[in-house]
């Protein structure tokens, strides 16, 4: 979690508690190495008591890609925006070496999905030259408690002649991490 946003994402699994909005389930089929026996876990930002101006940052740990200022990243997503005041989801990377510039960026306002059922697949790249990044993951509240917005199997790969890939995010076991760091995220 960013310390400077004005809320944090959260956590869950099943329904957000707000009704018609936000996903039903988590979009993960499945994780090796974690025991389930119900439905799996995602974020999401809660948006019933929020000011408009509300925002809330995930981040990821610092990424290495490989040396070459040829390489390039792939950052895929599946994202929730269900409801009828969503504000917008952005996904951007920064670099460690310059944190106020953006490096890549994907997003979307307002609702993509006509279904707390639907799970949509975002994808975009960067060419980080070698650089050591920061994903950031910026929910923006819409208006009203139907808002949630929620991400779910977060993957980064970086390829030059072969592909490194970092650990997907699945949010799925108990001591689960972005991108492979200890602990759960905020």
């Amino acid at each position: 979690q960013q310390s400077t946003d004005t809320f944090d994402w959260t956590r869950l699994e099943g329904f957000t508690p707000s009704s018609f909005t936000g996903p039903s389930y988590d979009h993960t089929v499945g994780y090796p190495g974690c025991t389930r026996t119900s439905g799996g876990y995602y974020m999401y930002i809660e948006t019933s008591v929020k000011d408009p101006v509300d925002t809330a940052t995930l981040l990821s740990p610092k990424l290495t890609p490989p040396a070459s200022p040829s390489s390039v990243c792939f950052i895929s997503f599946w994202y929730s925006m269900y409801g009828t005041s969503i504000g917008s989801l952005k996904i951007s990377t920064r670099l460690t070496s310059s944190p106020s510039t953006t490096e890549g960026q994907w997003c979307r306002n307002g609702a993509q999905q006509t279904s707390s059922t639907i799970w949509q697949r975002g994808l975009f790249w960067i060419q980080p030259n070698g650089s050591e990044f920061q994903v950031h993951i910026t929910g923006t509240y819409g208006g009203s408690h139907r808002g949630d917005i929620a991400v779910d199997d977060i993957d980064v790969s970086c390829c030059q002649e072969r592909c490194h890939h970092f650990n997907r995010l699945t949010f799925e076991c108990d001591h689960h991490s972005f991108f492979g760091s200890t602990g759960i995220p905020g």
